[in-house]
């Protein structure tokens, strides 16, 4: 696949940390495809409204209310059409992360993200 693996990760982990509701959008339609899975500890997340909603209440419980940032460790792995990758979340005022978790997302032909693992470390 010939896509730049940093700059996906960064926007990634930027679009937890956006405050603007159509940025977001527009960001999570550029990340993921339409027909995208997140599956989560949890939870399971379907297409980009699914997607919208669970990064929107994430980012007012963990960013706007808890006051965290997530920023990736660029420790990515590549194989194929799979990357692995963590990102942690610290206080924006800085200090050690609250939560860490490993990422691993599966790619369609197109770059976009097609199925995306998050498991908490």
């Amino acid at each position: 696949m010939n896509i730049d693996i940093d700059d996906l990760v960064t926007r990634y982990v930027a679009v937890w940390n956006e405050p603007d509701p159509s940025t977001r959008r527009t960001m999570i339609a550029s990340l993921w495809s339409a027909d995208a899975t997140e599956y989560t500890e949890e939870s399971e997340y379907h297409g980009h409204a699914e997607m919208e909603s669970r990064v929107t209440e994430a980012h007012t419980d963990l960013v706007q209310k808890g006051g965290f940032l997530f920023h990736p460790e660029f420790d990515t792995k590549t194989h194929h059409d799979a990357i692995v990758f963590t990102t942690k979340m610290t206080p924006a005022s800085g200090g050690d992360p609250a939560w860490r978790g490993r990422i691993f997302l599966v790619l369609g032909d197109d770059g976009r993200i097609r199925d995306d693992y998050q498991f908490a470390l």
